[in-house]
């Protein structure tokens, strides 16, 4: 077969391929959407993606109450992106917004400078980057390949591992950029909303190892907890912030969760709620 021939075959491929997709999209039932059918949502950022199984109800429930709850943990999540996730949550009919208040005040250095609320521009990515999602799962569905797995669902690959860390991943981690929400005014909305369909929300600070303490130091650990706080009591929201540090053995990385950091942060989030 010659390059043209070649090519020609390749094209006329990728032409099928597109049909079937087409065909695909015009009698498959709505890509699934996060929350529904939940009555408690979970939104952060990787450290909520360790802290907190991906789903689980009755026995397995994270509020101890017989509830489903469903977690999306999006890795350096945006502000509106998690103010986004929380008022999609609400518009589904979740009764309880658990949301993660690291993204509103604080950043990894690397990023800091980045951090905007600009609506528009960071919709736009994420309307983007749901379409690249959402063409790839249904060019699977078509030709019998398995589905891919959204971004903020599932667990962690070293979920189960002990701590290990390295230099670099020190320099990237810390100091942490300590800031007021740059989507404030979206935030109070999102606050008042809750309030009107008559939904919880709560904001979670998820808690940090020995280690981490070591490396920023007690001051500035000391100084994000009184920020989380400040934020919380701002938007007239209880805030979850387990005392630390924990122990090393409950993290795989400085900051991540393992399993068994899991297991103690779910325990402690249903007994807080059940003292409430």
């Amino acid at each position: 077969m010659t390059v043209r021939q070649l090519a020609g075959a390749w094209l006329a491929a990728l032409v099928m391929a597109a049909g079937a997709v087409g065909a695909v999209r015009s009698v498959a039932p709505p890509r699934h959407e996060f929350f529904q059918h939940v009555q408690v949502a979970v939104i952060g950022s990787s450290l909520m993606k360790s802290a907190v199984a991906p789903t689980g109800s009755g026995a397995t429930s994270l509020l101890g109450d017989g509830r489903i709850h469903e977690r999306v943990g999006v890795n350096s999540v945006e502000e509106w992106q998690a103010i986004t996730l929380a008022a999609g949550a609400v518009s589904s009919g979740a009764r309880v917004v658990l949301i993660e208040v690291n993204p509103f005040i604080r950043d990894l250095p690397a990023i800091a400078a980045e951090r905007t609320c600009d609506a528009r521009q960071t919709g736009l990515r994420h309307w983007l980057k749901d379409t690249q999602f959402t063409l790839a799962n249904d060019f699977h569905s078509a030709f019998g390949l398995s589905r891919m797995e959204r971004r903020g669902d599932g667990d962690p690959p070293r979920l189960h591992e002990q701590q290990h860390f390295t230099a670099d991943e020190i320099k990237v981690m810390y100091p942490l950029v300590l800031h007021q929400p740059y989507c404030g005014r979206e935030l109070g909305r999102l606050v008042q909303a809750t309030r009107a369909h008559g939904v919880t929300m709560v904001m979670l600070l998820p808690p940090h190892s020995a280690a981490s303490e070591v490396v920023q130091g007690k001051r500035a650990t000391a100084a994000l907890r009184a920020l989380a706080s400040q934020t919380a009591a701002g938007y007239g929201l209880p805030l979850f912030a387990p005392q630390g540090p924990w122990d090393n053995a409950e993290f795989y990385d400085l900051a991540h969760l393992n399993v068994r950091g899991r297991a103690h942060f779910q325990a402690e989030l249903a007994a807080w709620w059940r003292s409430r």
